[in-house]
């Protein structure tokens, strides 16, 4: 019974992505609202309006699934969501990260988002949360916000929500 609904959810899967294609649309834009917002209730919560871009550290690893960039920091994480505004989409490029991230020392500059009034820059790479925790993100913007604020052919995977995501 197991495999049975395992295949029929890998087709279901590969239906949609047919689908997609066949619309013509290039680009999948998934919102991770249900588990990934910002929390938008009270950002004086962050302890430093300055946002997280400005506290950048980079990460280790090639970005290879044998030697993935390691996310070990809120800086590693910065440096992402810097690079991918940026223009770098890490298509796939493999991520993992190794410890529990608490944000709540800046505001959150989301990984991907609008950048002009027709332009977006999506993350395209594969995120493993490897079972950790991204904590009280307070969002700088108010468009595309989340952790993810934009995303396309991206796996995002193993992220454990934090109570602090309303």
């Amino acid at each position: 019974m197991e495999k049975k609904n395992h295949f029929a959810s890998k087709n279901l899967f590969l239906l949609f992505l047919i689908l997609v294609f066949a619309c013509g649309f290039a680009i999948v834009y998934y919102n991770l609202s249900d588990s990934l917002d910002c929390n938008d209730t009270d950002i004086t919560q962050a302890a430093d309006s300055n946002p997280w871009t400005d506290y950048t550290e980079p990460f280790r690893g090639s970005g290879t699934s044998d030697d993935p960039y390691i996310i070990a920091s809120a800086e590693n994480l910065a440096y992402l969501a810097s690079d991918v505004l940026s223009g770098f989409s890490y298509y796939e490029k493999y991520f993992r990260q190794t410890e529990n991230i608490d944000l709540s020392d800046h505001l959150w500059m989301p990984i991907g988002g609008l950048l002009s009034a027709n332009y977006v820059r999506s993350f395209s790479g594969i995120y493993d949360g490897n079972g950790h925790t991204i904590s009280n993100v307070y969002c700088a913007r108010s468009d595309y916000n989340g952790l993810f604020g934009s995303i396309s052919n991206a796996t995002i995977k193993n992220l454990v929500k934090n109570q602090l995501f309303n």
